[in-house]
């Protein structure tokens, strides 16, 4: 594996721009674009041939890469995410990018007509739609946790790390960049989100 070095701040100029005029067919008629990270795959991997049965497109980041720690793999997948983001705001404005866990996360079905409807409310403008995992790392937010009650049953197993990590959300691509490369910037360059 290489070591990960993550690309300039910048999400505009030349490099964009050649990307942004690949041909992607797929991704440009989407409704939904499936987003991931995953450094390697497991040989019992689902998330791709689900997405494949169910014809969501899959936008894979990170094979081959080697993140520099557990605080840096965060910073530097939330920044990969972003950058793949501002590619599909110009491939894909209208769709949905969902991003998800690679490893533990396969497609069930295809979109229904009530998903679609919410993804469709997502895909536009600023809204996100947000799930969440008790237990996960870097930070475990006690105080705002231990304030509702869901935190709280949380905070009550044995073992639990409790920063909401979101194991899957969804919004469109362009407030994915809006929200995720600020932080993932600031924290890559250590002055904290």
């Amino acid at each position: 594996m290489s070591a990960y070095t993550p690309p300039p701040s910048s999400l505009a100029g030349p490099a964009l721009d050649q990307c942004a005029q690949l041909a992607w067919p797929e991704a440009a008629g989407a409704a939904v674009i499936i987003l991931a990270f995953a450094t390697a795959l497991p040989p019992d991997w689902l998330l791709g041939p689900s997405a494949a049965k169910f014809d969501f497109p899959l936008v894979l980041l990170g094979l081959g890469q080697q993140l520099g720690g557990m605080g840096n793999a965060v910073r530097e997948k939330f920044y990969a995410v972003a950058r793949a983001a501002a590619l599909l705001r110009r491939l894909a404005p209208r769709a949905a990018v969902i991003v998800v866990d690679a490893w533990d996360t396969m497609v069930v079905n295809g979109v229904t007509a009530s998903t679609e409807t919410l993804l469709r409310r997502v895909s536009r403008g600023d809204r996100q739609l947000l799930s969440g995992e008790c237990n996960s790392w870097p930070r475990c937010y006690r105080p705002l946790l231990a304030a509702d009650d869901a935190g709280r049953r949380c905070l009550g197993q044995p073992g639990a790390l409790c920063f909401g990590n979101s194991g899957a959300y969804a919004a469109s691509a362009a407030a994915l960049v809006d929200a995720l490369l600020p932080a993932s910037v600031r924290e890559l360059r250590g002055e904290g989100v």
